[in-house]
């Protein structure tokens, strides 16, 4: 090894990742092509109660509709939700007072996404303070 100028940890190293490089070819060409479960279409859209109370609604072609129908209508099957972890510090400028984004809010709105028939991830935000 030492002609080379490698050391046993560095040739070891590239065996290695030589050897998982090579297995990637190895896998049949259709399992990329399955999937045990569809691409996630789907926005942030946490702020539609928020939107709600504030008497906002929703159209297409005229006809009122929920935004969740909406949006499904337009192939997303997905949503994503922030959970604040101190709503009371003011998530709205204009309603300061209203837990937006807090744990029963999420929660409701959860239940909503999920009786519309679609996925929703969750994501905490810590830095909210």
């Amino acid at each position: 090894m030492g002609n080379l100028g490698l050391n046993r940890r560095q040739v070891t190293r590239a065996l290695g990742l030589g050897a998982g490089l090579a297995s990637i070819g190895t896998l049949p060409a259709h399992a990329a092509a399955k999937r045990p479960w569809p691409f996630l279409i789907g926005a942030d859209v946490s702020w539609i109660p928020q939107d709600e109370a504030e008497a906002a609604t929703y159209f297409v072609d005229g006809v009122q509709k929920d935004p969740l129908e909406i949006l499904k209508a337009a192939g997303f099957n997905a949503i994503k939700l922030r959970l604040f972890v101190n709503p009371e510090n003011g998530y709205s400028k204009r309603h300061p007072d209203k837990k937006w984004c807090g744990i029963d809010q999420t929660i409701a709105f959860a239940k909503r996404i999920k009786a519309a028939g679609m996925h929703y991830s969750l994501t905490f935000h810590y830095s909210d303070t």
